[in-house]
């Protein structure tokens, strides 16, 4: 798990962290643009979070705060790192008291899988709370590869220290589909490090690409979408039938995060939820999916999608990445008009937390 600050806009070309750009791989402009006009019209919350980060990238003093979050979070002190471990843990209960997500899920919690679980904080909280737990499964960056320090108060857990982006055989991946070419091609783990049969009970799919993390050039193209699928794959497959899944987003008003909500609405119990101290300036919510039907053919199909979505992010020519993310417009539509509605009414919190932190953030009170 990443602490680092999400990247809210404030002012001038910060507006691009929150707004994906319309020539971005990663945007479908299309679907984009019909999201945001049906949000506009249909969601007072939305138009109050629309509204305020319009006034904070008008304001220099906004840049400055979250130019000191990322300072905060990429070079923290012991003090910091001690802070966002017990912020991780703060979350992690009132996440629980919010949903339920990891004391009343359809399954006792005994078995746990976090792919990117530094600092440590919600593991901890989750052996505290869940008294079931038999086996954990953590992994996390390398810190001399940029991850964050591994803070686990529970010396029972053996965390595997990998890169997970690079689990290519678990991805589906074999060496035929690497061109000889390819630069760092003997850096992908072709051989799977999950058995076939290894099931979890609960999933944080948390991660996010790290500022700190040395990156060759070739990565910085899809490394995002390489992160989030294998999150997203990894963990679904590896789910048993009733488990829990916590998914890290960001940004509601995308199209990305529309059809993921969207998706996993078909195979679970789905809610959203924001901290609404530790998140209330930033666009940072989870996805809470309860009693996933895993064995589904949907679900399997998704696991399908995602790993053929790995294999495009990294191997792939630009021009595919981009048409992986678009969607027919007619499509879009009609995927609005059956889930609009419903993402809206679970969105509402969701942006209410928000707007009411702006309203009264310092770069932005008494604009």
């Amino acid at each position: 798990m990443s602490f680092i600050p999400s990247k809210i806009p404030t002012s001038g070309n910060v507006q691009e962290r929150i707004s994906p750009k319309k020539d971005s791989p990663e945007v479908d402009p299309n679907a984009q643009e019909l999201l945001l006009e049906y949000l506009a019209n249909n969601s007072d919350e939305y138009r109050r979070v629309r509204d305020l980060r319009k006034k904070g990238w008008e304001n220099s003093q906004g840049d400055e705060y979250f130019k000191k979050q990322r300072q905060d979070a990429d070079g923290a002190d012991e003090k910091k790192r001690r802070f966002f471990y017990y912020m991780m843990k703060s979350i992690a209960l009132d996440l629980d008291l919010s949903t339920g997500a990891l004391t009343r899920g359809s399954l006792k919690t005994e078995r746990v899988l976090d792919m990117c679980a530094a600092p440590g904080g919600f593991i901890d909280q989750t052996m505290v709370m869940c008294h079931d737990i038999t086996r954990v499964r953590a992994m996390s960056l390398p810190q001399d590869e940029g991850g964050h320090e591994m803070r686990l108060r529970n010396k029972s857990v053996n965390v595997e220290f990998r890169d997970i982006t690079m689990l290519a055989g678990d991805m589906g991946v074999v060496e035929q589909d690497i061109p000889d070419s390819f630069p760092e091609r003997d850096t992908f783990v072709l051989d799977r490090v999950f058995q076939p049969d290894e099931k979890y009970d609960l999933v944080f799919c948390d991660g996010q690409v790290l500022r700190t993390q040395q990156r060759s050039e070739w990565r910085e193209r899809g490394e995002a979408t390489r992160l989030q699928v294998t999150e997203l794959a990894l963990g679904l497959e590896h789910l048993r039938t009733g488990g829990t899944m916590i998914i890290l987003m960001h940004m509601l008003n995308t199209w990305r995060s529309f059809k993921f909500i969207h998706q996993f609405s078909k195979i679970a119990d789905v809610s959203l939820y924001k901290h609404h101290r530790h998140h209330r300036f930033r666009s940072s919510f989870y996805l809470v999916a309860k009693n996933v039907q895993a064995e589904s053919s949907y679900a399997k199909s998704l696991v399908k999608l995602w790993k053929d979505q790995y294999k495009i992010a990294a191997f792939s020519s630009e021009e595919e990445r981009v048409r992986m993310h678009w969607e027919d417009k007619e499509v879009a539509q009609g995927k609005i008009d059956e889930f609009g509605a419903e993402f809206i009414k679970m969105g509402h919190n969701i942006w209410k937390t928000q707007a009411d932190g702006l309203e009264n953030a310092p770069f932005i009170k008494g604009l």
